[in-house]
């Protein structure tokens, strides 16, 4: 990656065109920043602690450029158009900080953070938190530069000191007795100005012999380390071109996971209600402790599913039209017997050999099918979400799990509909999460074993629901179930009609009785509602294969995540919901 932007070379010709300064130029931070953005890089400093935690351990590690390269980084990411301090008002000292980040501010990754970061400073000093073991590793890839260019600093200095002891020599030799000039820097002639013979004026004389002899010795001394000092921007230069590129790499990998970060915590706020505006106006505390939750690999994973599920079922609600059914363009899998194939059809003549395999596949809902255009309205409905929480489902089941329960309140809230969570384990183990009145800021939960109801505000709720696991040994289906249908009872005795549809989610197998079974199944033609079921056929329990019992005679439709995580089309699940 070629160094396009500023390089050492350069902060040394600024330094020698002008040879009349006098000073170095002191600024030690490359991006710009005004007594405003001090303040704010100074309240979030005391105010995170993480925050002034990671600029020590950057300037424990890096003393001479570490603190000004740290609030490089903040001013870059917090300050909505970042700029550069002009290269020739910048310390040399600290001109590796001001290639680097010359050559950040135009990253796409660098860009993408600072969508989520500009004028936020919580979501800065975040950023900046999490990226300061990169600024460690890119301090250690470029040290031997940092401290090339210290070594310019200093020479530079005694530049200038030579500069100032040549000055004075000719401003002593330009006053002789009475006024009279005695010395011409570079004439070279030996005369008095005014022409005067040789001889004349020897009292002078041997002082101006001995001012030139000072001015020239001094001359000789700064050719030299000029031409030292063009030797160390070389090195410096030479050096960049091959640690640069790694250390920008580094930096790419750390902006990448900020980037993953960001995106969770905003996935997650989203969830909770809360947009950009709405998330600044939360204390900085508060927020603290938010992005303490999601610091686990864990969660992370469970938004940055959240966030494919969201992008799809997003873009399929816009797909999706209310016209009637209209035409055939493809295949599909289901039960709808209006739309099988008729080939399939024939299997159910009495005499049919293949009577039960189309039996079987009725019921599992895997029955070639005609797919219409056009057929799909948009769902509108309540969502009444039953997660499975027991033993089998720790891990990675379990984040799917987390990530359709959580993206189902997501989508609810956003098209204010109505939601109800009940997480489940074993026998007779469930705890109700009730979002019904979330636009009025409450949520209720409800544990089964304990009776015990309590109330949250939102974002507390939501918290609570994102991080209830039971973990129990085995899984009731009927309990949950049974729930979830007095829900609706409940709904229809009201206004005699039901509003929504029950996503249960799931692992696997779980027995239920017969009369159960059937009394569910007739509540269901009643109530007129759907169950969408959606296997977690992943993880190391999964038995993987197909649906079994009771499940495909639970639910209407059934989709696998092995289905999607495969091939990353989630739009079918979402589609319908």
């Amino acid at each position: 990656m070629a160094i396009e932007r500023y390089r050492a070379k350069d902060f040394l010709s600024d330094f020698l065109d002008n040879p009349r300064k006098t000073e170095l130029k002191e600024e030690l931070f490359s991006i710009e920043n005004d007594q405003y953005d001090k303040a704010y890089h100074d309240k979030i400093a005391n105010e995170m602690r993480e925050f002034e935690s990671a600029r020590q351990e950057l300037v424990d590690f890096a003393p001479d450029t570490g603190y000004e390269a740290f609030g490089d980084l903040f001013y870059s990411l917090f300050k909505a158009v970042p700029e550069q301090v002009d290269s020739k008002d910048m310390a040399t000292s600290h001109m590796i900080n001001h290639i680097l980040f010359g050559e950040v501010l135009k990253l796409v990754d660098w860009e993408n953070l600072h969508q989520y970061s500009m004028a936020d400073i919580v979501a800065a000093g975040l950023a900046a938190v999490s990226m300061e073991p990169k600024l460690e590793e890119i301090m250690d890839r470029l040290d031997v530069e940092r401290d090339k260019a210290k070594e310019l600093q200093e020479m530079m200095k005694e530049y200038l000191e030579m500069l100032l002891e040549l000055q004075q020599i000719i401003e002593d030799g330009e006053d002789g007795e009475d006024g009279v000039t005695v010395l011409i820097p570079g004439s070279g002639d030996g005369k008095e100005d005014g022409g005067k013979e040789d001889g004349e004026g020897e009292g002078n004389g041997g002082k101006s012999s001995d001012l030139q002899d000072q001015k020239n010795k001094i001359e000789e001394q700064m050719k030299r380390l000029e031409d030292e000092m063009k030797g160390v921007a070389e090195e410096i230069d030479d050096s960049l071109s091959n640690t640069l590129p790694g250390a920008l790499s580094a930096m790419q990998q750390g902006l990448k996971e900020a980037v993953t970060e960001a995106s969770a915590l905003e996935s997650a706020c989203n969830t909770w209600g809360l947009d950009a505006n709405g998330l600044k106006k939360i204390s900085i505390e508060r927020r603290l402790e938010i992005a303490a939750m999601l610091d686990n690999d864990y969660l992370k994973r469970v938004f940055e599913l959240m966030g494919r599920f969201e992008r799809a079922y997003f873009a399929e609600q816009k797909r999706k039209t209310s016209f009637a059914r209209e035409e055939v363009y493809d295949l599909e899998l289901g039960r709808d017997i209006k739309r099988v194939l008729p080939s399939y059809l024939a299997r159910l003549h009495k005499d049919s050999p293949l009577r039960l395999d189309f039996l079987n596949k009725f019921i599992k809902g895997r029955l070639p099918q005609y797919k219409m255009r056009g057929t799909e309205k948009v769902a509108k409905g309540g969502i009444i979400s039953c997660e499975d929480g027991s033993g089998s489902m720790i891990g990675e089941p379990e984040q799917w799990a987390k990530a359709i329960s959580l993206t189902g309140l997501r989508i609810a809230k956003a098209q204010k509909r109505e939601f109800y969570a009940i997480h489940f384990g074993g026998t007779g183990e469930i705890k109700e999460f009730d979002f019904r009145k979330s636009n009025e800021g409450i949520v209720t939960t409800k544990e089964s074993r304990t009776g015990h109801t309590e109330k949250f505000n939102y974002l507390d709720g939501v918290i609570d629901f994102a991080e209830t696991s039971f973990h129990a040994s085995g899984t009731d289906f009927v309990t949950p179930l049974s729930a979830a249908l007095d829900v609706l009872r409940e709904q229809y005795d009201r206004f005699k009609a039901v509003d929504g549809d029950i996503v249960f989610i799931t692992d696997g197998y779980a027995g239920v009785s017969n009369q159960w079974l059937k009394e569910f199944t007739d509540e269901k033609q009643r109530l007129g509602f759907t169950v969408f079921g959606i296997l977690i056929d992943v993880g190391s329990w999964s038995a993987g294969g197909e649906p079994q019992e009771p499940l495909t005679s639970i639910c209407d439709h059934i989709y696998q995540i092995s289905d999607f995580a495969s091939s990353g089309d989630i739009k079918s699940m979402f589609g319908q919901i």
